[in-house]
């Protein structure tokens, strides 16, 4: 990694004249460290996206009201997404802070955005459909439920056997009760406060980005 990161850096030289090369040497070396521990980084996602896959199969039947295990996968992603955000966002502002406004760096950190959104997401879509037609399943099985309840309350009644209404309209509240959690119950395996905390890392630096930009214009103003 270290010795392609030298190689780009001399190659990308003739066409970026807009980059300070005042010290090649320090240009070089940094560019080549940034491409080692990009290949690094590289390899630990890939193993963390594999140990991520692995737990999700030993899942043997998901538990739609415990969520707490399955929310620690969401923490894991989110953490790796918001790694990638960080080190791409500091490697833009040490490499390129002249050329800030250039459509390749730019368009580069918003493919390193993209990347840290699938890395996060991508891996939960099996437990999200697994969760889904949990979900599907008890609403169903609830449902129909309460329907047989409701046609065994209107047989009662034509035969006149009331002695069991009272019960019979608390097994209904409660159903419907039931039904209203399951209906509340998200099927993306991860908590409010990871979701918030996510898109929070992930708009940071695009705001850090406008900020510099509209203060870069004042001052030119």
């Amino acid at each position: 990694g270290f010795m392609v990161g030298l190689g780009f850096a001399a190659a990308i030289r003739p066409f970026s004249p807009e980059v300070n090369y005042s010290f090649p040497g320090f240009t070089f070396f940094s560019m080549g460290i940034t491409l080692a521990m990009a290949l690094v980084s590289f390899y630990w996602l890939v193993r963390q996206l594999g140990m991520i896959k692995r737990v999700i199969q030993q899942i043997k039947k998901v538990d739609i009201h415990n969520l707490n295990s399955i929310y620690g996968l969401s923490r894991l992603t989110a953490s790796m997404g918001v790694a990638i955000i960080l080190i791409s966002f500091l490697n833009y502002i040490t490499h390129a802070p002249e050329h800030i406004e250039s459509n390749f760096v730019v368009g580069l950190y918003v493919s390193f955005i993209l990347l840290a959104l699938a890395v996060f997401v991508l891996p939960l879509t099996e437990i999200n459909h697994r969760l889904r037609d949990e979900k599907i399943r008890l609403l169903k099985d609830v449902n129909t439920r309460i329907a047989n309840t409701f046609e065994k309350v209107r047989k009662d009644i034509q035969s006149n056997q009331l002695d069991q209404m009272p019960s019979t309209q608390i097994g209904i509240e409660i159903m419907l009760k039931e039904k209203a959690l399951l209906e509340t119950i998200p099927t993306w395996p991860w908590a409010p406060s990871t979701f918030r905390g996510f898109i929070a890392a992930l708009s940071s630096p695009l705001f850090i980005w406008l900020l510099q930009e509209v203060l870069s214009r004042l001052s030119i103003s």
